[in-house]
């Protein structure tokens, strides 16, 4: 019984967690929202993936948000960007977001 008890509330602990770190190079990354990016020119897009559920237990919205804007920014590296604006909502595990090179 203790042993479940425990399996479950470790569980409940990582459905809160954040995984995913951001780099050096993506900690230079801005997240702007849309409208934002005056003097901008778009690279293209960006699809972000991560769980929104663990063990069949649901992440909270602001955690799953801050790890897509994470992964966006990671991602916005590899093309030469310096900013990102998320492209919609997310959509299950998932969100697009654009990536720009700002002035």
């Amino acid at each position: 019984m203790f042993r479940t008890g425990l399996v479950f509330f470790l569980l409940l602990q990582a459905s809160g967690c954040t995984w995913v770190k951001v780099t050096e190079p993506g900690q230079r990354i801005e997240v702007r929202q849309a409208g934002e990016t005056e003097n901008c020119k778009l690279l293209g897009k960006v699809t972000s993936v991560s769980r929104a559920k663990i063990a069949g237990v649901s992440r909270s919205v602001k955690k799953l948000t801050t790890e897509l804007e994470t992964i966006a920014r990671n991602q916005a590296v590899d093309m030469g960007g310096n900013t990102v604006v998320p492209a919609g909502e997310i959509n299950g595990d998932e969100r697009q977001f654009q990536v720009y090179q700002c002035q």
